[in-house]
This record gives C-alpha cells, sequence and structure tokens, in this order.
C-alpha cells in the first residue's frame, strides 16, 4: 500500500508501465503488488541484463519510472526507485492504508519481453482478466488440476522474468498458499532447495527439466522428493529419463 501511494504522488497512472529491476527477494512481490495497486503494469527485468538491453527495453515501454533492487546501475530519462532506500515498514499510517482501485480485467498486469534471439525483442502484454483466468480456482484450470485446493505451500525457484512467475506469485497469493521465496544463491543449490521444502512442508515445486536435472545430482539430498506433493515441470523437453528417475 505505502509503494502504491508513492507511486501515484509521483503521477502514475493508470495503464503506465512500470519496470521492475531486481535480483531474487520479497522486494520482488513488494513492488509487483505496489505497482498493481497503483492502477500500473509491471515489467519484470532481469538486473544481470545488458545495460543497453535495458535501456531499451524501458524506452520502448515509455516508462518515467523503474522500481529497482540490487541493481546499480544509471538509465537515462527515468526515475530509479530504489526499494531497499523507501523504509516501507516505516511509512505513516495514512500510507499504509489500503488504495482504490482504478483498473479493470481489460487493463494491463503485467508485460515480458522476449529474449530477442531472432531480432529485436518485443514486449508480450497480459491483462488482468488473463491472469485472473488463469490463478481462479475452477474445475476447467489446467493449472489448478495440478495445485489442489488443499496445497498451501509452494517454493519459488523461477526468475520473474518468465511468464510462469506468476504460478509462483499471483496465483499462490490469490489462492491462500505460502510462497517460500528462494533468494540468487538458494535457488540453484540443491542442499537449500532440500533444506526449505523438508523443514517447511512444501507440496509445490515448479521448473524445468534442466534445473530440475541440477536439484537431483546430490543422491544424499533428496528427502525433499518424498515431501513434495506435485512437481510441475514446462518450458522445454521433458526426456523420459528424467520423468523415470523422478518416477522412483
Amino acid at each position: 500500500n505505502a509503494l502504491a501511494h508513492i507511486l501515484r504522488k509521483k503521477g502514475i497512472q493508470r495503464g503506465d508501465i512500470i519496470p521492475l529491476i531486481a535480483k531474487r527477494s520479497y522486494y520482488i512481490m513488494v513492488a509487483m503488488l505496489g505497482i498493481l495497486k497503483a492502477g500500473a503494469a509491471y515489467m519484470p527485468i532481469a538486473p544481470d541484463y545488458p545495460k543497453d538491453r535495458v535501456q531499451f527495453i524501458v524506452q520502448e515501454a515509455k516508462s518515467k519510472v523503474a522500481c529497482v533492487f540490487g541493481y546499480e546501475e544509471q538509465l537515462e530519462n527515468i526515475e530509479l526507485i530504489r526499494l531497499d532506500a523507501l523504509e516501507l515498514e516505516n511509512a505513516e499510517g495514512t500510507m499504509r492504508q489500503p488504495i482504490a482501485c482504478k483498473n479493470n480485467s481489460e487493463d494491463l498486469c503485467y508485460i515480458i519481453f522476449t529474449s530477442g534471439s531472432t531480432g529485436v525483442p518485443k514486449g508480450v502484454m497480459i491483462t488482468h482478466g488473463n491472469v485472473l483466468n488463469y490463478c481462479h480456482n475452477n474445475d476447467n484450470n489446467v493449472c489448478h488440476a495440478t495445485i489442489k485446493a488443499n496445497y498451501k505451500k509452494i517454493i519459488s525457484v523461477t526468475n520473474m522474468v518468465f511468464d510462469i512467475f506468476v504460478t509462483e506469485s499471483i496465483l499462490p497469493l490469490l489462492n491462500g498458499l505460502t510462497i517460500y521465496f528462494t533468494n540468487d544463491e538458494e535457488v540453484f543449490s540443491q542442499s537449500a532447495i532440500n533444506r526449505i521444502v523438508t523443514e517447511n512442508k512444501v507440496e509445490v515445486l515448479q521448473t524445468t527439466p534442466t534445473k530440475m536435472k541440477g536439484y537431483l545430482l546430490d543422491k544424499n539430498q533428496k528427502d525433499y522428493l518424498s515431501t513434495l506433493k506435485v512437481i510441475i515441470l514446462g518450458g522445454e523437453a521433458l526426456t523420459v529419463g528424467l520423468y523415470e528417475e523422478l518416477r522412483k
């Protein structure tokens, strides 16, 4: 709420696009929700992207401000709001109050840019209606056929610049799940994943087959496999070998 009020005071309007450039931290969630509450759309950008690529994306989106954490580059023609310098926890009472919604289902929720491997990167626009349709728990929803209504805990290991990050962020929050958000070191550590999942009895893991292979390398760090209730793999081909190893 405090971030949303700050953005409104900076002149952010319904439909504006705000880049989110941040390393893995709870600040990502704060920024996503604050931007949406302000009426704008968030646009995730990986902080390790080359500066010229970041500048290009920001200019294409005609952004006025960007929310950043752990990103030290200076960008042209845009104000950078450093999330860790705002002291949001100490905001005055009025700044922490709910803020009136300005959006409808046809408004933009977020924009992601393609890799640009076949040319200039292009933005893909997703509306609030699109996201709600994906996150809403109903019998016809493929995601909820996998993530059952009685599941309450999910671990987040996906880069926010990918579409499937919604499954680890907005979807669980709308359906009462707790998110265990890995940092930049934990996300590549099988021992960290093993510890987080087993200690907290996490039920859902979503990742790519390639990253899943990395989580299976240490045979002494596989207790988490018997704790999880569902593993969602996507984004690339699933080999028969990996499938059979997980089925064991």
